[in-house]
């Protein structure tokens, strides 16, 4: 409990892995900044089984591919994130990819290992590994 401001109320602590990072809330604003519940262990199984199976149709237009993958990267969901890490190490696979979506492949691939190494009680460098042996 906290008192801010005159009023008492219930503050929880939010502390992120990459970049060390602790954010402090009132517990009522939980829905209102977009957190939810961690990954469970057999999502995240679930998850990095299906990653060398997936496939979806994406933009040949390189700026429309480009903003699919952030918007994708943007909403943080562990499914849309191996979406792009997928996506991208196939187009890696056929040719170089441009130095933008190497950023995203590089964003994308390190929030699914955060994701992951929390889910499945692994090191982020394990997770990384695992990914990388989906998609070979």
């Amino acid at each position: 409990m906290r008192t801010v401001n005159g009023s008492t109320r219930e503050w929880a602590i939010a502390r992120c892995l990459a970049p060390a990072l602790t954010i402090e809330f009132p517990v009522e604003n939980v829905g209102l900044i977009g957190l939810r519940e961690p990954l469970g262990r057999s999502a995240a199984q679930s998850i990095l089984d299906s990653m060398g199976a997936l496939s979806q149709s994406e933009p040949e237009n390189w700026s429309r591919r480009f903003k699919a993958n952030e918007e994708k990267l943007a909403s943080g969901r562990p499914e849309r994130l191996a979406e792009v890490v997928q996506s991208l190490y196939v187009r890696k696979s056929k040719s170089e990819l441009s130095a933008g979506e190497r950023k995203l492949l590089l964003a994308a691939s390190d929030l699914l290992a955060g994701e992951l190494s929390v889910a499945l009680g692994m090191t982020i460098d394990a997770a990384l590994e695992r990914i990388d042996q989906q998609l070979s």
